[in-house]
């Protein structure tokens, strides 16, 4: 490696702008080498020579290139409003290496929060409170949200606005907005599992559940107990996902109504029943007649098929002993009809 040799030095401090240290002094003197390895690393400059990092023009082109370099320039660099705005618009957690005096210039927050919403964190504390300022810090990052005043955090446009662009902001909101049914119901059509995060009297809010359950069947564990105890809302719950079953009460695996529908809907769930209706006819048949699959024939139409997973692993060898077909099984209903005309 030739460290006098320009294209060389070019490439390597463009790989690990620490490479600038290496460099012969006549390179090390070269504004276009020692701007390639700030690229890099703001920690390049260290290895510059004095004249530019004492060149106003010289870190105006550097900010442009790695804002970060704002932390490692002297004070008179931090306090000129330009060269921070411009390390700003290129990196806005720059916003911290500027002065103090400039941390509480409005126009140079608002232009940082633009680029990087977290930057909500290093604010002096009034301005948390404004909320044009957190708006547009929220609409680049809506976990900012964390960082907004509590009045904010329980401001409904404040709180949507960080949902749509983080639905899982809603973290760090009040507790009054996890109450709010519609911010909630948005929440939810996006990720059920957020029930997690609702008021108690919205977990106990049948439209709530539903909705989440519609995106997570899981969602069911987050409902209140009432809902969980609910014969008709499980029966709805069960008609969505019959995965929901798993999360309201036991009782409801002995259940036939309930075990029909879940049958219907999921065949293999079958295995949630209890041990009485596991050997209950009626729901067995339902179970195996509706384990079936859909394929394109050779004309690409579609067609269905029988299954035999639940027949094969699920029936209990008590019925398979009287049925021991597929066709035997479903055929039993007929033959019960025919003996109870």
């Amino acid at each position: 490696m030739d460290w006098n040799n320009k294209q060389e030095v070019l490439e390597k401090v463009g790989e690990n702008g620490f490479n600038l240290k290496f460099a012969s002094d006549r390179l090390k003197n070269n504004p276009e080498i020692v701007l390639e390895a700030i690229k890099s690393t703001s920690y390049a400059l260290k290895f510059a020579p004095d004249k530019f990092k004492n060149d106003r023009e010289f870190i105006m082109s550097a900010v442009k290139e790695n804002g970060d370099i704002l932390y490692h320039v002297s004070d008179k660099f931090k306090e000129d409003k330009d060269i921070v705005l411009e390390a700003i618009k290129q990196n806005g957690r720059a916003y911290q290496y500027a002065s103090d005096r400039l941390q509480g210039n409005r126009k140079i927050i608002l232009e940082a929060v633009k680029k990087c919403g977290s930057v909500l964190y290093y604010l002096p504390s009034k301005f948390n409170e404004d909320g044009e300022i957190v708006m547009t810090a929220i609409k680049n990052n809506g976990y900012a949200l964390a960082f907004a005043s509590p009045e904010l955090r329980n401001n409904k446009e404040v709180v949507l606005e960080a949902c749509k662009n983080e639905i899982y902001s809603i973290a760090y909101a009040s507790n009054q907005m996890k109450n709010d049914k519609e911010i909630m119901l948005f929440l939810l059509k996006k990720d059920g599992s957020l029930l997690q995060l609702a008021s108690k009297e919205l977990k106990d809010d049948k439209e709530v559940v539903l909705t989440a359950i519609k995106n997570d069947p899981h969602a069911l564990k987050y409902a209140s107990e009432k809902l969980k105890n609910n014969k008709e809302f499980i029966k709805e719950a069960t008609k969505i996902s019959s995965f929901s079953l798993e999360f309201a009460n036991y009782k409801f695996r002995d259940d036939k109504d309930v075990m029909l529908i879940a049958v219907e809907n999921y065949p293999p769930s079958l295995e949630l029943a209890s041990e009485r209706l596991k050997n209950d006819i009626e729901v067995v048949r339902r179970a195996v007649e509706y384990n079936t699959y859909v394929m394109k024939d050779e004309d690409d139409n579609e067609k269905t098929y029988q299954d035999d997973y639940v027949f094969d692993n699920l029936v209990p060898n008590k019925i398979k002993e009287q049925y021991p077909t597929i066709e035997a099984l479903l055929n039993s209903e007929k033959e019960i009809t025919n003996e109870n005309p």
